[in-house]
């Protein structure tokens, strides 16, 4: 990647200088998802929930695995491809959507959730949000999605701008599950999409009747008996979640 803005303008990848590694990159057909970890833990001080000490723990779990697959995501973006380490060069000229994840080994429950939060306070880059989640809850998400889709579609609602801000939520799956039973939907305002698309014209009354009927909610758990299914520790396991 450019090491410096002389070689970021004009981008040319042949001339880059700066070597980074990326902890995953999944492609399928146009679709590209980038995939950054981190295993650091809470220290004592951020879990008894002194400010000072949770801010600089989540900058190193969430903000820097954020950054690292923003920057991956704007070189596939501008430069349609990747210059790998031996000199290969990976031509993505295919993907016409590119999605980052931002995993965790420590278990940020009540804080990965907070995606508009996180953003305000300066700990998510602005615009473009990763999906901020646990390894364990991503690990449970996997077993329980059927089809490739389903997780794309989830992605897009779950990075949305206003997702988290609609939809409040303690624990990821919680929010997962409700995209199973009620699609985690946001009405879009319809100014913005008349501004975006106006070929389709001026926003009609019936589409801001309904972006005006949009509330503020508190996703209630679906855990305590959708996900048994998913420990081998249950004798009786309770029927798989599915999407609705």
């Amino acid at each position: 990647m450019p090491a410096s803005s002389s070689e970021a303008s004009p981008r040319n990848p042949s001339q880059y200088t700066k070597v980074v590694e990326a902890d995953a990159l999944l492609i399928v057909d146009g679709i590209a998802i980038v995939v950054e970890a981190k295993a650091v833990a809470l220290t004592p001080g951020a879990r008894a929930g002194e400010g000072r000490h949770l801010r600089g723990n989540l900058r190193r779990i969430v903000t820097e695995a954020a950054h690292q697959a923003q920057r991956l995501r704007d070189c596939i973006e501008h430069d349609r491809g990747l210059r790998m380490r031996d000199g290969t060069w990976l031509d993505l000229s295919q993907i016409s959507e590119v999605r980052t994840v931002a995993v965790s080994l420590e278990d940020l429950s009540g804080i990965s959730t907070t995606t508009a939060q996180l953003a305000a306070a300066g700990l998510l880059p602005n615009g473009a949000y990763p999906w901020t989640v646990s390894v364990h809850d991503l690990r449970v998400i996997a077993e329980l999605i059927d089809r490739p889709a389903e997780l794309l579609v989830y992605l897009r609602r779950r990075t949305a701008a206003e997702t988290t801000i609609k939809y409040q939520a303690v624990d990821e799956l919680d929010l997962f599950l409700h995209f199973f039973q009620r699609g985690l939907y946001v009405e879009p305002d319809p100014a913005s999409t008349a501004q975006e698309l106006p070929q389709f014209g001026q926003p009609t009354v019936a589409a801001q009747r309904r972006r005006a009927a949009e509330h503020r909610g508190l996703v209630l758990s679906h855990t305590t008996s959708s996900t048994r299914g998913t420990s081998t520790a249950s004798a009786t396991p309770s029927p798989r979640p599915a999407n609705r």
